[in-house]
């Protein structure tokens, strides 16, 4: 699953996610009693009564053992696979499958009969008041070899509507078998014991899905997709089907005050491609370079007026093949931010950008801030300055900046000055690293203080040159927090 959230990011469309209220707070220190930011059944027994046959006990909930009713079901295993037939619309209620997680531990199967070359989206729904009903989604090959799983959204976050969403691409004909079962179940550790009981039911829905179409190129790219306002998701399925093939989607961007998010599914285990989505502009430049796209990361361009934009699609090692497949999900998503944005000239020869530091204090009330800004790179060699302080006589500084899980480039080396301009602490960023850069409990006693981030002569100032950073001041060592 992915190790992080993106702040600032709560309510992506489908009614999604990741949260926002205390990202940007420390969630531990080395205080006792510290915690900055803090703020299913057993089964049972059945005794559904004698009975001769499954349809004398309760639909779904029980079976009938020994002329007794008890708790469970039959689809506990391939052999006993319910099947799960394509629906003709998310409408189509006659093709859900309906189930029950009973009792606690209940793994339940459903069999798919594909045709092959098929890209699929399977939804699981319960009851969305029951929080303690959280299902995970497995869909693996006859062989038991799992092409991916989802709990939640398959890009990650919690869904308005639904509980899971999966998507997968079925290469070949045959049968292929989807698990339902509680996340406890799934890893007890975790998310705790799993739950289970009469009344944890779900029903599940198989679509098709569309892909990118063929033949594309950069000049005739696949069917658009169009963003006609913020916080709504596509999806398109990606089949590179050789060696450095490379797969383009076109974007319309209607939706004013936006940006584009690249995303793609957390688990793609199944298959053997290592997806990379940039993000270019018409004229082919570049606004976000995802590679491993959704397993380490995505792309975003914050802030992009409206109109037509590219997706290139393609393996970061130039691999392809039946089995190189992947999603790629877009949404138009909010510009406006939390993050103050930095301002030339603040390099040596002007004066740095003062932070604004907001007082917080953990549930304790012991006192901290923290600031936020956003940057890009306007050269080689550019230099970004900000100023801010601490008022606390045994004060500590963390400094966490991000760049290379939203598709950007910048990897500046990051360092924090004293008022006398002497080094208190630094760190060369990594894009391949989360975070790129941190600075944990640097010495920070009452004073004025400047972040300076200093960019390689490699820089040239592209749009997709750009980071974010936090900075926390407290009066405690912290043992944890949030990164952009």
């Amino acid at each position: 699953m992915r190790r992080f959230k993106i702040n600032d990011w709560a309510g992506i469309g489908l009614g999604l996610l990741l949260p926002l209220a205390a990202c940007d707070e420390p969630v531990t220190s080395s205080k006792e009693g510290d915690a900055p930011g803090a703020d299913g059944g057993d089964g049972g027994d059945g005794g559904g009564g004698p009975c001769e046959e499954d349809a004398d006990c309760e639909p779904l909930a029980e079976i009938c053992e020994d002329g007794a009713c008890v708790d469970g079901d039959r689809n506990n295993a391939p052999e006993e696979a319910a099947a799960l037939r394509f629906a003709a619309s998310s409408d189509d209620a006659s093709a859900r499958v309906e189930g029950v997680i009973n009792p606690a531990g209940d793994v339940d199967w459903l069999e798919i009969q594909a045709d092959g070359g098929e890209f699929i989206k399977i939804t699981t729904y319960t009851d969305e008041e029951d929080e303690a009903e959280d299902t995970v989604v497995t869909v693996m090959k006859a062989n038991g070899k799992v092409l991916t799983l989802a709990n939640g959204y398959a890009a990650g976050s919690e869904i308005g509507d639904a509980d899971a969403i999966a998507y997968a691409y079925l290469s070949e004909p045959g049968s292929y078998y989807v698990k339902v079962e509680d996340n406890g179940s799934y890893d007890a550790d975790a998310f705790g014991p799993p739950d289970g009981s009469p009344s944890y039911r779900y029903e599940v829905l198989l679509l098709p899905w569309a892909g990118v179409d063929e033949p594309d190129s950069a000049e005739s790219p696949g069917e658009g997709i169009l963003i006609s306002a913020v916080n709504s998701w596509s999806a398109r399925g990606v089949l590179l089907e050789s060696p450095g093939d490379v797969d383009y989607v076109l974007v319309q961007l209607d939706a004013d005050e936006a940006g584009i998010v690249v995303d793609g599914n957390l688990n793609i285990e199944g298959s053997d491609a290592r997806p990379r989505a940039r993000l270019l502009d018409r004229s082919g430049r570049v606004l976000a370079d995802a590679p491993d796209l959704g397993l380490f990361g995505l792309g975003w361009a914050p802030d992009v007026p409206p109109g037509e934009y590219l997706i290139e699609l393609s393996d970061v090692d130039g691999g392809g093949g039946p089995d190189h497949w992947f999603f790629v999900h877009t949404i138009g998503r909010e510009a406006s931010t939390s993050y103050s944005e930095e301002t030339e000239d603040n390099g040596p020869d002007g004066t740095p950008d003062a932070l604004d530091q907001e007082p917080l204090e953990t549930s304790n009330g012991n006192a901290y801030s923290v600031a936020r800004v956003e940057g890009a790179v306007d050269g080689p060699g550019d230099v970004d300055r900000f100023s801010f302080a601490s008022e606390f006589a045994d004060g500590r500084i963390v400094v966490c900046l991000n760049s290379g899980v939203y598709g950007w480039s910048a990897a500046p080396l990051v360092r924090v000055l004293d008022d006398e301009g002497a080094v208190v602490g630094e760190v060369e960023a990594s894009l391949d690293a989360f975070p790129a850069a941190a600075l944990d409990n640097l010495p920070g006693p009452a004073g004025d203080y400047t972040l300076e981030l200093v960019h390689g002569d490699d820089a040239v100032g592209e749009p997709y040159e750009m980071y974010r950073a936090l900075i926390y001041v407290a009066d405690f060592d912290v043992d944890a927090y949030d990164c952009p």
